[in-house]
């Protein structure tokens, strides 16, 4: 028997900040302010919770013979609910699998194929095999 579980999540577009000087401390902090300062009001004061969000920062340093420059890049992609779907069977892994993602998109509000339809992506799936 087969089974398999696929996870899906509402797709989000991630938010950038970007600052340049000549510190990296500052060029890091403004570079989060800059990304910070882009979401709602109400989301602001968790910008830099993990719970909330995912972010990576990218710094860049340069100095070609004159002053050291830096370039920071803050970005943010917002963490939602995830919905996931199991299903087993006897029938080849590719159907049992299709099945279970049609059941998180079920669960997610948005039956069919919600992942084809670009409003949701696969955050995590998985299968096993069980033999007799």
């Amino acid at each position: 028997m087969i089974t398999c579980f696929c996870r899906v999540g509402r797709k989000t577009a991630p938010i950038t900040g970007h600052a340049e000087g000549p510190d990296q401390a500052r060029s890091v902090d403004d570079a989060w302010k800059d990304a910070c300062g882009k979401l709602p009001e109400a989301e602001r004061s968790g910008c830099k919770d993990p719970l909330k969000f995912v972010s990576s920062v990218a710094t860049l340093s340069a100095g070609a013979g004159g002053p050291p420059s830096q370039a920071t890049t803050v970005t943010l992609i917002p963490v939602g609910p995830t919905f996931e779907g199991r299903a087993s069977g006897e029938r080849d892994k590719d159907a049992v699998c299709r099945e279970a993602q049609a059941k998180a998109c079920e669960m997610a509000g948005a039956p069919g194929d919600c992942v084809a339809g670009g409003s949701y992506e696969v955050v995590g799936q998985g299968s096993s095999v069980e033999t007799q």
